[in-house]
Order: C-alpha cells, then structure tokens, then sequence
C-alpha cells in the first residue's frame, strides 16, 4: 500500500557532490493501540485546576511583580474540547463524544488521581462510549517579562503545560495507556512603546486559555494514526546517467530514474558510486512503499561505502536508521488501520 508522497524541495552542494532533498509524508502508528472494539471514545475532563494565585510569574524591567490571578478550570475544557476535535478531524474513530462536566469535585490539584473500573463502566455505558480518554491531570506555569531591548521594548510569555492523560476501557482493572504531556507555548515580540505589549502578547489569562488549546490539539498524534514531514534526499554526480536520473527524479518519473541508476550500479566500478545508486534506488523503494526492499538497499548501500569518515557515509547511515524505523512500526501500525487495533 502506498502511503508517502513526495515533493522535490531543493538541491545543494556538498562533500557528496550533490545532495537532492526531497520532502515526504509518512504515515505514522498512534502510541496508543486501542483494541479492536472501541469505535466511539469518550474525552473527560478528570484534572483539577490549579489555585488562582500558583504557578505564574511575573518580571517587569527586571523587576518582580505581580501577574494577578488566573483561573485555569477553562483552560482545563479548552484543553479537552482541542484534544476531541484534533481526534475527531482525523476520522479514525467513528465518534468522538466530549463529557461536558468536571469528574472531579475535590481541592487537590496536584493529585494524579485514576479513574475507577466502575467509573469507566459507568461512563461508557451512559454515553455510549467503547473507551474513555481522561485528562487526569494538568498543571500550567506562566512567566511574563518586560524588559528593554536596544532602546525598544522586549514583552515575552511563556506557558508550560505539565499533566497526563489515561485510556480506559471497560473490563480492565487498569489503565490501557497513559501519555505523560509537557509542552510549552511561547510569545515574544519587540515594540516602540510599552503600552503596545498588551496588544502583541496576549493577557496571562487568555495565554492560559491558548495553551491549553494548543497543547490538546498536539496530543492528538498520540491516539491516531498521522501523517508527518520527514526529509529524504538522493546523490547525483557527473555523468548523462547521473544527470538523466535526476531529471526524472525532479519530475517524480521514479521508475525511469530507477532504470538509470540501476545501470549506474550494474557498469560503475567505483564502490562509493556503486553504494550512491544503490542509495538512490533505496529511496524510490520506499516511496513506492515497500519498505523491505528499501532497507534492503539501503543497507547494502551503507555496507558498501568504503569511507566510514566521509560526509555521505552519515547520510547512508542515517536513512537506513529511518527506514529501520519505520520497518519496526510498521506492523503497529499495520494493525491500527487494518481493522483489529489490539487484542487487548
């Protein structure tokens, strides 16, 4: 099955005559593998936030001052209502339902406390629900500076975001998963007056908000299968069947680039030559999605290079670590989009 396509980016120079880079999308497993029943989850808020006065700071030229208070039980929601849309959008699930209360009724914010076997019974069964996404827990911390900069005015924010999130499905008497989140989201601009920092750099309680928004749609990676940016690149070097094989490459006619560099492997009786086409080859294998036949390549490739202190050597190396990656994950992910996500 193909799963990447490619786009060429650019072309520079290097020890290894010429490096070609090529941006790609790799589809990648989630790190939670959910078993094969659930079809519909349900995302609950089981965090308790913060006191109004913890966790933020403020510095004024240097100075220490005070932030005032931040509420954070929205910013809690926002984090929730990001994380189901983000896993909602990716149309894995056939529904993803948000709890719209608080679990939680207690003061202790700093307490990782687990939802029950009952609870998560309870819940599935009152929503309809196979599985139970929970913010168990989450904690922001702000710092907000105002200084000079070379005559301007340099206002900052920055928000972290500590907590985890638990899977749960009934019939466990644990947790399926837990995803530990830390994340961070950051403002910084540079104005003539300082009364323009307040209209550059959101107010502490909005950046909250924000962060918690951010950081929920970022999580979403974790429970489905993605598709990510990655770079690849291919060798090239004097020579009309260099030069053929790249112009097709350029023009994603991969099979006829293929041919050339085949030829190229087939004639050269330089070993580096031999391992660059061998390389090259590699690359079409794996945009054509198969993965076994590109490790294949690329690791006669990094064997055959003679030069273990030369700059191509690294980049051989390094792909075939990609591709022994991607090999590793396969069968995960193999199994979250073939229809039996676990056995669990």
């Amino acid at each position: 099955m193909k799963n990447i396509f490619a786009i060429l980016l650019l072309v520079v120079l290097s020890g290894c005559n010429t490096l070609n880079y090529v941006g790609i999308q790799t589809y990648n497993p989630a790190e939670v593998t959910f078993p094969s029943s659930v079809e519909k989850v349900l995302v609950v808020n089981n965090a308790v936030p913060q006191p109004d006065d913890k966790g933020h700071e403020y510095s004024y030229f240097g100075r220490e001052a005070k932030v005032g208070k931040i509420r954070t039980d929205s910013a809690l929601v926002y984090f929730c209502n990001a994380l189901g849309r983000s896993i909602f959008d990716l149309s894995y699930f056939s529904d993803v339902l948000l709890y719209p209360d608080a679990l939680r009724q207690d003061n202790n914010f700093l307490d990782d406390k687990k939802l029950s076997p009952s609870q998560v019974s309870s819940l599935c069964e009152d929503n309809g629900a196979d599985a139970v996404i929970s913010l168990d827990r989450l904690v922001f911390r702000l710092n907000r500076d105002v200084s000079l900069y070379n005559g301007y005015i340099e206002g900052g924010e920055k928000v972290y975001v500590d907590g985890v999130v638990r899977v749960y499905v009934p019939g466990r008497s644990s947790a399926l998963a837990a995803v530990v989140v830390s994340d961070s989201v950051e403002w910084r601009e540079i104005v003539f007056d300082e009364g323009a920092i307040d209209y550059v750099i959101p107010s502490p309680q909005f950046a909250v908000y924000l962060a918690g928004e951010v950081v929920g749609s970022n999580l979403s990676p974790c429970f489905v299968p993605h598709w990510m940016d990655e770079t690849r690149w291919y060798f090239s070097q004097a020579g009309t069947l260099w030069k053929e094989a790249s112009a097709f490459a350029a023009d994603e006619k991969w099979d006829n680039a293929v041919d050339r560099w085949k030829k190229i492997y087939q004639t050269t009786k330089s070993d580096k030559a031999k391992a660059k086409a061998a390389a090259n080859m590699a690359l079409a294998a794996e945009l054509d999605g198969d993965l076994k036949k590109s490790y294949e390549l690329i690791k006669e490739a990094y064997d055959l290079y003679p030069d273990n202190d030369d700059e191509c050597k690294v980049h051989l190396y390094l792909y075939k670590e990609s591709i022994l990656q991607r090999l590793q994950v396969n069968e995960k992910l193999n199994l979250q989009i073939g229809g039996t996500k676990s056995d669990d």
